[in-house]
C-alpha cells in the first residue's frame, strides 16, 4: 500500500544534524525508463549535485564519500531499480539512511538542511483511509485492497471462497433444457417456453448458492476490517452477493459489468471514482471548517502566528502549497525568522509547521496554490485551530 505511518515521520523528524539530506524522483515500474536505466541515471546526477553543494559549503571530500556511501549502494542494486513504483524518496545523514519507493510521482529535488523535508511525502500519510474492491464472476472471485494510489490482490482462503461457480455447481446435478437445439422457428423473438424457464430459474438459484458462499467466505475474510466495499459484476451477480453478505460496509453504488480482464490500474480508477466523495469527506470538512470560521480567530494564514500554534499543538488542520519552502530560523519564543535569501542553518519553516501539526495529531493536505480554501487574498497556507 501507499502508506506512510506518523511513526516513520516522527522517526525523520528525529534525525538533527547540518547535514539531513532529502531526495526526491520520478521514477516508473516499466518502460523504456526501466530497461534504458534512465531513473538510474537521473538520480546520478542528483547525487552528483548534493556532492558539489556540500563542496560549495565546506565539506571535505572524504566526509562526503562516508555520507553518500548508502546513496552510491543504491544506485548500483540493479534489482531495487527494476522495482520501482512512481517515486523515490532517500534520506541520508551521517547516522541515517532510507529509501523507499512509493506509488505516487515526486517532484525531482533535494533539500540539505539541518531536519529532513517530509512535505512530499504527506500525500501518503493522508491517503491511509483503505477500501475493498470485490471482482465478482462467475469464472473467478478477485478481492483487492486499495487506498487512494495504491491497489493490490488479497490472498482468498481456498477453504472458504470457491474459486468459481463451476466449483459449487458441480455438487447439483439438473437437466439443461434445449442445450445446444435451435428454437421452433415459429416461435417469435422473446418467446420463453415452460422448459426455457425452467433453465433460467435453475441459473439463478445456483448463482444465487454460488454466492451464498462466496458471500460467506468473503464476510469472515474481511469482517474485522470493516472498511467499504466496492463491488464489480453483472448487475445479478451484484444483486445475488447482497442478498447474501452480511457485511455492512458495502458501497450501493458497484461497478456493473464484466470486468474480468480489466487491468488492477483502470480497476482501481474506476473503484476510487466510487469512493473518492466519502473517504475524503474528513479533509473538505477542513476546507469547510475553514472557510465558516474565517475571522473568528480559530483560522490563520499568516505563517508568524501559525508556527507558534503548530508547536504548540494547536493546530487542528493545514492546507499547504506544495510547492512551498520559506528558509529561516525558529526563535526561543517559537515565532519564525524569516530570510529573503536561504542562509546556512536555516530550516524549511513550511515544512516545520507541516512536521509538528501531524505528531500532535493534525491533518495536513498539501495541494495547488490555487486550491487552498482562502479565496480573498493570495496566500501559501491556511490553518484551523484547535482553540
Amino acid at each position: 500500500m501507499a502508506r506512510i505511518t506518523i511513526e516513520e515521520i516522527e522517526k525523520l523528524s528525529n534525525s538533527k544534524n547540518q547535514v539531513n539530506i532529502s531526495i526526491f524522483l520520478p521514477t516508473h515500474r516499466f518502460g523504456y525508463q526501466v530497461n534504458e536505466m534512465q531513473d538510474q541515471l537521473l538520480f546520478k546526477n542528483q547525487l552528483q549535485n548534493i556532492k558539489v553543494e556540500l563542496q560549495d559549503r565546506g565539506y571535505q571530500s572524504r566526509e562526503i564519500t562516508d555520507l553518500l556511501e548508502p546513496a552510491y549502494k543504491l544506485l548500483d542494486n540493479a534489482d531495487s531499480w527494476r522495482n520501482m513504483k512512481e517515486g523515490l524518496a532517500v534520506y541520508i545523514s551521517k547516522d541515517f539512511f532510507s529509501s523507499k519507493s512509493y506509488p505516487v510521482t515526486f517532484k525531482q529535488e533535494f533539500f540539505i538542511a539541518p531536519e529532513f523535508i517530509i512535505t512530499p511525502l504527506i500525500p501518503l500519510l493522508s491517503a491511509t483511509a483503505e477500501f475493498y474492491i470485490l471482482n465478482l464472476n462467475q469464472d473467478q472471485i478477485k478481492l483487492y485492497r486499495a487506498d487512494k494510489f495504491d491497489i493490490q490482490e488479497e490472498v482468498l482462503p481456498e477453504e472458504n471462497v470457491p474459486a468459481n461457480m463451476d466449483e459449487v455447481m458441480k455438487y447439483y446435478e439438473f437437466e439443461r433444457h434445449f442445450e445446444g437445439k435451435a428454437m421452433p422457428s415459429m416461435r417469435a423473438p422473446g418467446f420463453t417456453t415452460h422448459g426455457q424457464r425452467e433453465e433460467i430459474d435453475k441459473k439463478g438459484k445456483y448463482l444465487q448458492e454460488y454466492m451464498n458462499q462466496v458471500s460467506s467466505g468473503i464476510d469472515k475474510f474481511v469482517m474485522e476490517e470493516r472498511i467499504p466495499m466496492v463491488l464489480v459484476g453483472g448487475d445479478p451477480i451484484q444483486h445475488a452477493f447482497r442478498n447474501s453478505s452480511k457485511y455492512p460496509e458495502i458501497f450501493a453504488e458497484g461497478i456493473s459489468g464484466n470486468y474480468t480482464n480489466l487491468n488492477t490500474k483502470e480497476l482501481h480508477a474506476k473503484a476510487w471514482a466510487v469512493v473518492k466523495d466519502h473517504l475524503e469527506r474528513p479533509l473538505k470538512n477542513d476546507f469547510n471548517k475553514y472557510r465558516a470560521w474565517a475571522g473568528t480567530g480559530k483560522t490563520s494564514y499568516d505563517m508568524r502566528s501559525i508556527l507558534p500554534a503548530a508547536i504548540g499543538g494547536r493546530v487542528d488542520s493545514i492546507c499547504l502549497d506544495e510547492n512551498y519552502h520559506v528558509w529561516g530560523k525558529v526563535l526561543d519564543d517559537s515565532t519564525p525568522e524569516i530570510h529573503q535569501t536561504r542562509q546556512q542553518g536555516d530550516i524549511d519553516l513550511a515544512n516545520t509547521i507541516a512536521l509538528h501539526t501531524i505528531l500532535n495529531n493534525g491533518r495536513v493536505q498539501v495541494m495547488e496554490q490555487s486550491k487552498l480554501p482562502e479565496t480573498e487574498v493570495d496566500v501559501n497556507m491556511t490553518a484551523v485551530y484547535r482553540y
